[in-house]
Parts: C-alpha cells; structure tokens; sequence
C-alpha cells in the first residue's frame, strides 16, 4: 500500500485518461458556474489533482490558487494550464500545512473529488478549520465526498471502470473496519496481462461527522445536496455528499 502521495504520484500520468479529462472539464466548468456568486474574485482549489476544478474556476473568471500533496498531479495541472494559456498558482502543500500568508483571501474554496476522504482522521478537523481560515468574511466552502455509509452498507466495491486508447481503467474499493483501500488496476487493452495495481487508505466520512466538525470550525450555514447538479440528499440513494458551507 502506498501512502497518499506516493499513491497520487503513481497515478498522475494516466489519471486524465481514466477520468476523461476534456469532457470531464467541460462538465465540471458548468456545474460550478452555478456555485459562483457575481461578487466573487477568488478561489482556492484544497486537493487540485490534474487541475479538473481550478481549470473549471479559472475558465469562469476567477482568481485561482491551488494546492495539493502530489508534485506528478500538480505538474500534470501545469501543463494543462499553460496547455489552455490560464494562470493558476499551483503549491505544493498538505492541507493543514497551507501558510497563514494565505489567510483571509479568497470568497470560495472547493474541495472535490473526494479529497476529504484522503485526510487522516487525526488531521480532519484541522483541515476543516484551515478551509475557515483561508475564506474571507461570507465566504463559502464547497466539498464533496461519496457518501461511504450507503455504499458500505450496500457493499459497493466497483467505482468504475473506464477505457483509454492503450488501456483499461478498473477503481475499486475493500472496505475495512475503520477504513477503506481504494484500489486502480490499470491494463493493456492489446495485452491485459501487462497490468498495474496501487492501493492507498481513505476514511469513509459521514455526512454528521463532516457537519460537525463545519460547525466547530464557525461556519454558520450548511446546505447539503446529493450530488454537484444540487439534487436532494438521500442517505440511502445519494451517491455523493456535498455540503455548501457558509463563513
């Protein structure tokens, strides 16, 4: 098992071809639109990978800083970027870890993709407070997670699978007692023997202990959808949670 960098590190060379990453970036641009207010100049993308969200940010105008653990996923995110002539300020940086210069700057941070369920359980809560921190007065915090309890409980292992030019995409899950081995088996179409597997830990986060912790960290207002488009969260349906949070 490889820790979360090493894991993300591994991916990142063909971790655009297994999301389908042009179509994903014109998905992700459009349901974003919908969560920026007129008034906002600024975003923070906390866990940017390949850059899918700050690229969607940037492409509706804002200001973007972005930061993630992985050097391959932020050169990846780099060159996407000057692929696309967009100025983004990529750092290197665990999420707790982001410096105090970066306070009180920015009117939205987004953080996609599952990036929470990658956050130690002892680091959780200083993450959430540092999301606080970094988000200028009436601030918003947008994050998504998959919602672990109706996936555990239903025993969902298969995320997905996808298919490249070269090869096949297979994520799937082992759920453990506490914790959840997320799992990318990559192969050759033309020689399936040829194949990769990596594993790394995730904390499959409920929605009460997310909320929580929100609360504590002084976000006044938490709106809870099922899914990016704002659809009704249902506990037993919704493949996804995601909380807009209000500072």
């Amino acid at each position: 098992m490889l820790n979360n960098e090493l894991f993300f590190d591994h991916v990142s060379e063909y971790y655009d071809d297994m999301i389908g990453f042009d179509k994903a970036l014109v998905n992700r641009k459009a349901v974003l639109k919908t969560f920026i207010r007129p008034n906002m100049s600024d975003a923070v993308d906390l866990g940017c990978g390949t850059g899918l969200d700050s690229l969607s940010l940037a492409l509706n105008g804002l200001n973007v800083t972005s930061f993630d653990i992985s050097e391959g996923m932020l050169e990846q995110a780099a060159i996407r970027a000057d692929e696309m002539d967009v100025i983004i300020d990529f750092n290197k940086s665990s999420l707790p870890d982001i410096p105090e210069s970066f306070h009180d700057k920015y009117n939205l941070a987004v953080s996609l993709g599952n990036t929470l369920a990658i956050i130690d359980r002892n680091l959780l809560k200083s993450t959430i407070s540092k999301a606080y921190s970094l988000l200028k007065n009436d601030g918003e915090f947008l994050l998504q997670i998959l919602n672990f309890p109706r996936l555990i409980k239903n025993s969902e292992r298969i995320i997905n699978i996808t298919r490249s030019t070269e090869k096949y995409f297979i994520r799937f899950y082992d759920f453990l007692d506490d914790s959840v081995d997320f799992n990318i088996l990559s192969y050759e179409v033309a020689n399936p023997k040829k194949h990769d597997l990596v594993t790394t830990k995730l904390y499959p986060y409920s929605v009460d202990e997310i909320i929580a912790l929100l609360k504590e960290a002084g976000f006044t207002k938490n709106n809870i959808y099922g899914s990016l488009s704002k659809s009704q969260f249902e506990p037993e349906k919704s493949n996804d949670v995601v909380i807009l949070a209000e500072k």
